[in-house]
């Protein structure tokens, strides 16, 4: 909240002109100041300076609301981003929730960039007579214009029958790349002008994991959570001050199982990285898995959805489920949120320090 922008708070326009003339861009660089340091800055009297204060802050903090004053808001706006990929949706009671964080974890080569491009174009499509954008955060240079593109003329021939409507949707994807965790936690900062101005329908972070495993040395854990939670909360309050759906993709990692140790090799299971904060943090995950030759997508963590999983494959049209196919039932045993195992058919093995270090994450 101490980020938010004065001059879209609704003071008066010559007090947000005043503010703006002295460098006062943010609640954060009033509240920085001390009252009196404003009341020469400003060139205003003592009380009126505090009433300035007191207006500012009613405006920033949070005001409690009732059940049904949330019930009745989401009446008024979409619920879910839809998936297109019907018996998810339909498990998921409409798609991707809005106001909230959904997570995609699975290991590399299973399709969580194509994911993010799929529901980038539908983000689009569906608010196409507003306007509606999307926000792409690629933090790991993974974003193609060309497969979004692909995308759409594949799934969606009808929406995109020529160049000129696949321009339009690119021209409303606005991607940004972040090169640190601090740089992506200033990019979050400063999301809400963009948010506001081109009335972006939802935020793609890919990926969440890339930064913090390249920044953050093993022992420097306490720091790396630190900043997790700062971007996990800003990404939340992101999702509900706009009513907007935000995806993030996360990796994998090896947790190691009463066998292993830290000596040796042990036998361990992949479960989804960053750690036991950032799993609480996110609302719901979906985990993209690799089992009995299929590759499978499971509801593992939801307010509202059952514990589910469907098998797909990636084609030129982005994932298409297969509705013909069982999961196998080690997919649906419950099993612990922060750790649980993630099917994976290729060899994922680390031995020693390595895989105590990784284990952290």
């Amino acid at each position: 909240m101490a980020t938010r922008q004065l001059a879209r708070m609704g003071l008066p326009p010559e007090l947000a002109v005043r503010l703006a003339a002295r460098n006062l861009v943010t609640a954060r660089d009033l509240f920085a100041r001390t009252l009196l340091d404003l009341v020469e800055l400003l060139d205003l009297p003592y009380d009126t300076v505090k009433a300035i204060l007191g207006d500012v802050a009613r405006r920033i903090v949070p005001q409690p609301q009732s059940a049904l004053d949330l019930l009745r808001a989401a009446a008024a706006q979409p619920l879910h981003l839809r998936t297109s990929l019907p018996p998810l949706d339909e498990a998921l009671f409409g798609g991707l929730p809005a106001g909230s964080v959904t997570e995609v974890v699975g290991p590399a080569g299973l399709g969580k960039t194509q994911l993010c491009l799929q529901l980038s174009v539908l983000a689009c499509l569906e608010r196409q007579a507003e306007g509606g954008s999307v926000v792409y955060l690629d933090t790991e240079k993974k974003f193609s214009s060309r497969r979004m593109a692909q995308i759409a003329r594949e799934r969606f021939p009808d929406s995109f029958p020529s160049e000129e409507a696949v321009a339009a949707l690119m021209g409303r994807v606005l991607v940004y790349n972040p090169t640190s965790s601090q740089g992506l936690l200033s990019t979050l900062q400063s999301l809400e002008p963009a948010i506001i101005d081109h009335r972006v329908r939802l935020l793609v972070l890919d990926s969440a994991a890339s930064l913090a495993r390249a920044d953050f040395a093993p022992g420097s854990l306490p720091d790396r959570q630190r900043m997790l939670g700062q971007q996990a909360s800003r990404l939340k309050y992101l999702a509900e001050a706009f009513r907007i759906p935000v995806l993030v993709t996360n990796q994998v990692t090896t947790h190691l199982g009463d066998g292993g140790g830290s000596n040796g090799g042990g036998a361990g299971h992949l479960t989804a990285a960053l750690g036991t904060m950032w799993a609480h943090a996110v609302n719901t995950r979906l985990v993209l898995e690799s089992a009995a030759g299929n590759r499978f997508v499971r509801i593992a963590k939801s307010p509202a959805a059952p514990n589910a999983a469907f098998a797909y494959r990636v084609t030129g049209a982005g994932l298409e489920l297969l509705p013909d196919v069982v999961p196998p039932p080690q997919l649906l045993q419950p099993g612990s949120v922060v750790h649980g195992a993630i099917a994976n058919e290729v060899p994922y093995e680390l031995e020693g320090a390595a895989a105590v270090a990784f284990n952290l994450m």
